[in-house]
């Protein structure tokens, strides 16, 4: 992700629904492709899980739920 200093906000919220959907769809190719436990597989998934990590840590910053922030457009 490379958001420049004058990126919008809704930039800035474009690029991080694509970056989650990235991350989603890497771990589903790396199990599809080398299975549950794989190399691939951890890296993918613990990419994925420091993204939970961030939104959570967002979320409580916020004071909101995890739920309810909306990465879905």
């Amino acid at each position: 992700m490379s958001a420049g200093p004058g990126a919008s906000s809704s930039e800035l919220a474009q690029q991080v629904r694509s970056d989650f959907r990235q991350a989603r769809v890497a771990v589903s190719r790396a199990l599809l492709l080398h299975g549950r436990g794989s190399p691939e597989h951890q890296q993918a998934a613990e990419q994925w899980a420091l993204r939970q990590a961030v939104l959570y840590e967002l979320a409580v910053q916020s004071n909101v739920r995890p739920d309810d922030i909306r990465l879905s457009q």
